[in-house]
């Protein structure tokens, strides 16, 4: 597993950095992106998402309020996608996340939840 980014940092790739301090996209390409799904960086990101941290999950629910305002009413939408390819945070520590259907009654559905309240 450890060369799919495990407790990993992004920042162990080697990349050259853009002027922000991430990596080039050009670099990124070169690789899998279930590489960087599984870095320490993106598992505290989707358990940021998760959890909350920082307000990351109410600025993604506001997303979606705006979202069901300007096209809840528009005939040609039957649906959303709330999350593509959803991974299950930080599963290095929480081990049960990894259990078949621990990780979407602990994290996904309380958020399908939220954005459904939103909607």
């Amino acid at each position: 597993m450890k060369d799919f980014g495990v407790c990993k940092s992004i920042r162990q790739y080697g990349f050259e950095l853009d002027a922000d301090g991430d990596p080039l996209k050009e670099d990124c390409i070169k690789n899998n992106f279930i590489m960087y799904y599984s870095t320490s960086e993106g598992l505290e990101l989707f358990d940021a998402l998760y959890e909350n941290r920082n307000g990351l999950k109410d600025k993604y629910l506001r997303f979606f309020d705006e979202l069901g305002k300007k096209f809840g009413n528009n005939s040609n939408i039957v649906g959303y996608d709330p999350i593509n390819e959803p991974f299950c945070s930080h599963f290095m520590k929480d081990l049960s996340l990894l259990l078949e259907k621990n990780f979407d009654k602990k994290k996904l559905l309380p958020l399908y939840d939220q954005i459904l309240e939103v909607l």
